[in-house]
């Protein structure tokens, strides 16, 4: 699976820029194959430098320590590892400035290795899968908020004291916290399908954002998404718009990586229908240069300046029913070559009447070999499978055995007939001049 990034944010109207996020490098092929790639957002709380700076650390750590992965670690342990250890320091962050409990910053974060999706997340950023035109929301929001709402189903509080509540948006769980409350996490994979779109975003898109523009905006190129769902979001026109960040990883075909190892793994296939054209081209070229050599002359049809393709003089105009190589009584003597002359004169581009009256030949009959001709190239470029191919590279070597046979029987024929001249058929009688 080929992935594609797009990314994207905004400060909103706040004074500080607290969002962060980054990934592991997609160019270590070594990596990658066995750690895949790695995308993090990270949203910070507790000041405003001091949730800037515990939402750095934890972005750097995460993928820092995530990257140290070795081979035999499974992508959700090396994930629960790099975690723990962004956490713990976040953590020592908070300590030295003396504010335990107050700093600390969510954390999101996905992999996709080949067509295998994991993900890990704690506090409210989110990661969606846009998938068939569906928008699916993967992790849970770690906040006080979720607790109210069960509180409204059990009918203890109601909506409004829910929505109005203080402590609404206090997060439940984050990293900075000496004791993690809750990891949203995948153990087994989710498989990825092409055209897949993974999103990771702070809460400052989906609190402003519906969930159904946000859906209609994911179906583009994913750097195009991603600024148009910054666009969407500041159009809204918010004041208490917070910093929003986008990240996109999108699944698709492998355009030029593919078509290249498809032809490096089917290059003796090609290698094998390249052989058969080039054997099919030598029989057609060959036929149209030698053949004019070894047929006997009582078959030779006068060209356009009066000569035969000897280059003898004849004494009269050849037309159908007078004899000519083309008439309907001398079809059945033509041989193989001699069509394959007439049939490659017609694909260099030659007029089909002037060829017909040439050879004093019917236009179906032309067309009937030229059709013939053509379908069976179309035949040979349609071959996919080896056996086929071989199939007609042998047919292609025995029709050349044949050729060449046949040429010797001419030639033999030609050497008897040396001398003689040509003739034509029942000549038109010479008119009586007037007394």
């Amino acid at each position: 699976m080929h992935i594609i990034t797009g990314n994207a944010q905004h400060i909103g109207s706040r004074k500080e820029q607290q969002d962060d996020f980054g990934f592991s490098d997609i160019k270590d092929v070594a990596f990658v194959n066995h750690g895949g790639v790695l995308a993090v957002v990270t949203d910070g709380m507790g000041g405003l430098a001091q949730g800037r700076e515990a939402s750095l650390i934890a972005k750097q750590t995460m993928l820092r320590e995530y990257e140290e992965k070795s081979v035999n670690k499974t992508i959700p342990q090396a994930l629960i590892r790099a975690l723990s250890t962004a956490n713990a320091k976040v953590v020592e962050l908070a300590k030295r400035a003396g504010m335990e409990g107050q700093i600390g910053t969510t954390l999101a974060a996905a992999v996709i290795k080949d067509d295998e999706f994991y993900w890990a997340s704690v506090g409210d950023s989110r990661i969606y899968l846009y998938r068939r035109g569906r928008l699916i929301q993967l992790t849970t929001d770690h906040d006080y908020a979720r607790e109210l709402a069960r509180e409204v189903e059990l009918g203890r509080i109601s909506p409004e004291d829910a929505a109005n509540h203080p402590q609404c948006r206090a997060l439940t769980s984050y990293l900075g916290s000496p004791f993690l409350q809750e990891i949203d996490r995948n153990e087994d994979p989710v498989i990825l399908e092409e055209g897949d779109r993974i999103l990771l975003c702070s809460d400052g898109l989906y609190k402003t954002l519906p969930e159904e523009e946000i859906l209609k905006l994911l179906d583009d190129e994913p750097q195009h998404a991603a600024d148009n769902l910054i666009e969407a979001t500041l159009a809204r026109g918010k004041t208490t718009q917070d910093n929003v960040t986008v990240v996109i990883l999108a699944c698709e075909v492998e355009l030029e990586i593919g078509f290249f190892k498809y032809w490096i793994g089917t290059i003796n296939l090609y290698a094998k229908g390249l052989i058969v054209i080039l054997v099919l081209f030598s029989l057609v070229s060959a036929a149209y240069f030698i053949t004019p050599y070894f047929i006997s002359p009582k078959t030779h049809a006068k060209d356009k300046v009066g000569k035969d393709r000897n280059g003898d003089k004849v004494t009269g105009e050849v037309s159908p029913g007078q004899g000519g190589i083309g008439t309907a009584d001398q079809v059945q003597h033509w041989t193989p070559s001699m069509k394959q002359e007439a049939v490659l004169r017609l694909l260099r581009g030659e007029p089909m009447e002037l060829l017909s009256r040439e050879l004093g030949l019917e236009l179906s009959s032309l067309k009937e070999w030229r059709d013939v001709a053509l379908a069976g190239m179309s035949e040979a470029l349609k071959a996919h499978d080896g056996d086929s191919l071989q199939a007609e590279l042998d047919q292609a070597r025995k029709r050349l055995e044949e050729l060449t046979k046949e040429n010797e029987l001419l030639k033999a024929r030609g050497k008897k007939t040396k001398g003689r001249r040509s003739v034509i058929k029942n000549p038109p009688k010479e008119k009586a001049k007037p007394g």
